[in-house]
This record gives C-alpha cells, structure tokens and sequence, in this order.
C-alpha cells in the first residue's frame, strides 16, 4: 500500500482534536523546512511574513487564522506573480500549510518544502507522527528531521 494511501487511512480514523495536532505537526515541519531557506533577514523580501502567519496559527489554531494565512497569499498574489514581494512560491508554503483545509491537505506543502531531496524522510515523519498521533503519544520533533 503507497504510502500516501497509509496516511490517508491513518488520518481517516482521527479524531477532531488528533486532526489539529497532526495539522500543527505539518506546518511546524513546513515552517522548520522554510526556515532553513530563509535569506538574511536584511535581504528578507517578505518571506518571514508567511512563516509568521504559520506560526500565528500554530499557537493558535483557528479559522480565522487559517483565514488569515489564505487571505494574505491571496493579497500578495496578482496574476500569478506577486504583488507587494518578490517572494517565491517556495517561501509562501508555510502560509498555505496552515490555511489548508486540515492536515492532510497540508501534507503536500511540507513536501514541496523538503524539496525533492528530502521526500522520502518528510514522508516517513509524516507517518511515524501521524501513528503516534492517533495512538496518542508523543510524535517525533521536527528537530528530528536534522538527525535523518
């Protein structure tokens, strides 16, 4: 079974509460793949802007702050460029995690943001933290994802 199928199942038999967390897990592991991206903050265009809207939803995640995070990709984006920033589509993944519908729509923008490289890694972290999740235990930190 394809891997994205196991997680779909797992995601599936969550509850409303287990389905926060594990979107938190994902656009904490979004934000902490971004970071590592980030320029010097004196040649920031933007980009933290949307890891601030991520981690605005992070401690507190609620609609309106999804909202937000949808809203402002949505300002800053004009005809398929962007309008306020030149910021790529690549920085503005940890906004969209977090305006995502829930965690696993989010799956696919923590992915785009480990980058090609990285796929196999964020997968299988998406997976042992989607198990601990629903077995109500602790998942692994995004830090782990240093030691893979």
């Amino acid at each position: 079974m394809e891997a994205e199928n196991i997680l779909e199942m797992l995601f599936g038999q969550m509850d409303e509460q287990q389905k926060i967390r594990f979107k938190q897990a994902i656009v904490a592991q979004t934000v902490f793949y971004v970071s590592q991206q980030l320029p010097v903050e004196d040649q920031d265009r933007g980009e933290r802007s949307f890891i601030a809207l991520a981690n605005q939803w992070l401690t507190a995640p609620t609609s309106e702050n999804a909202a937000k995070a949808v809203t402002a990709i949505a300002f800053d984006r004009v005809d398929g460029g962007v309008r306020n920033h030149d910021v790529s589509d690549y920085f503005l993944t940890p906004a969209q995690a977090a305006g995502a519908e829930n965690g696993y729509e989010a799956v696919k923008h923590a992915l785009k943001a480990g980058g090609d490289f990285q796929v196999a890694e964020a997968k299988q972290w998406q997976m042992a933290t989607a198990w601990d999740i629903l077995s109500d235990r602790t998942p692994p930190s995004v830090e782990s994802l240093l030691d893979g």
